[in-house]
């Protein structure tokens, strides 16, 4: 996966500052692990997905278990991409979609948002259509 600057400079943040905190608890067989748990241990998907859904609930004002999961993340960041102009080639070969037609349910919102411009945008004004 490429990481651009600013995720880079975040990841050596927390290596340097959280992973140092509990550098002495962490067992040998987790020490190429990215993410490491209070225990010393590494993390699991389950884990993971918990602690988004609890850092996700807390801007949207709701419950643990209305948080976003990682794969609301993913799909939110796909779309994000394809509204800022890129392709649904180049999302599906960041999202290592087999199938571009997996991706572009990402863009089936830009579809109503293309529309949507187009309403807002009238040439003529009303008065001239009667």
């Amino acid at each position: 996966m490429p990481l651009n600057k600013s995720v880079i400079q975040v990841i050596e943040e927390y290596l340097q500052h959280e992973r140092n905190f509990i550098k002495d608890k962490i067992r040998p067989e987790d020490e190429d692990a990215l993410f490491i748990s209070l225990q010393g241990k590494r993390m699991t998907v389950k884990s993971v997905r918990k602690l988004v859904k609890k850092y996700t609930s807390i801007p949207l004002g709701t419950t643990r278990e209305k948080g976003y999961s990682p794969h609301k993340l993913r799909a939110t960041a796909a779309s994000s991409l394809i509204e800022y102009g890129f392709s649904i080639y180049e999302v599906q070969n960041l999202l290592d979609h087999d199938n571009v037609t997996t991706t572009q349910l990402y863009s089936a919102h830009r579809k109503h948002a293309k529309r949507e411009i187009v309403k807002s945008y009238e040439l003529l004004e009303e008065d001239a259509e009667k």
